[in-house]
């Protein structure tokens, strides 16, 4: 008996064709809403393949500034606390005008933070005074 005898090999008669359903309407409306969509898409994950190094910078930035206070001495938390503190009451002092506002805390954090450190204050003074 001959392998083409045996049922289980047997070639069908007929030739077979592949027909593919036709698209429903559901289909046809996910795809034009897909192809609509494709170029925001597209210009999001370019922003985000942008933004992504500079937002990963950042966080760790921000955990290294947490373990460095975590780590930091009582005098540094004492003297961040005067000095914010200072910029507060500049902020109560600088009620009702804009151009107040704008002076009033940083000058006043500016001078708390030059009692605490001198020597930086002198070469602000001094690079600040030759611009």
């Amino acid at each position: 008996m001959r392998i083409n005898e045996l049922s289980l090999y047997s070639v069908p008669e007929g030739q077979s064709k592949y027909v593919e359903k036709p698209r429903t309407q559901l289909e046809e409306s996910i795809s034009h809403l897909r192809q609509y969509c494709e170029t925001y898409t597209s210009w999001c994950q370019e922003i985000y393949s942008q933004t992504e190094p500079k937002m990963q910078s950042l966080v760790q930035w921000g955990l290294d500034s947490y373990e460095y206070l975590q780590k930091a001495a009582s005098e540094f938390l004492l003297r961040l606390v005067v000095i914010s503190f200072a910029g507060v009451v500049g902020l109560l002092l600088a009620r009702g005008s804009k151009i107040k506002k704008l002076l009033y805390p940083p000058s006043f954090m500016g001078l708390a933070a030059s009692l605490y450190y001198p020597q930086q204050a002198i070469i602000f003074a001094q690079v600040s005074g030759e611009k």
